[in-house]
């Protein structure tokens, strides 16, 4: 069980740290500690993870969906939205995208 499934944020976010640093770090590590960052309400921090994760495969829908969910904690309505409709285009067969299409259905009302 890793620091992160047994909840101790800050072990994982020092773990996590040192693993993104590294000239090998994989995208689960970027995406996790973005999951850490955004627990811990550092949505900014978790923004740029998320959008690491993404940029080393931008067909990979959970770092999307989560960049969208940090647009939705703004407020902003029209950047969810967006960020949504990205996630429906990259993976459109994820389980991301089935919750993306609910939420921008749920959003439009």
């Amino acid at each position: 069980m890793t620091n992160l499934e047994k909840g101790d944020l800050q072990a994982a976010e020092d773990t996590l740290s040192k693993a993104a640093e590294s000239p090998n770090a994989t995208r689960e590590v970027l995406y996790n500690l973005g999951e850490v960052k955004f627990a811990k309400g550092q949505t900014e921090e978790a923004a740029k993870a998320y959008q690491k994760a993404a940029g080393m495969d931008p067909t990979w829908g959970k770092p999307l969906f989560k960049l969208a969910l940090v647009q939705l904690n703004k407020g902003d309505k029209d950047a969810t939205i967006k960020a949504l409709e990205k996630v429906i285009a990259a993976d459109p067969t994820s389980s991301e995208a089935t919750q993306a299409k609910a939420v921008i259905e749920q959003l439009k009302k």
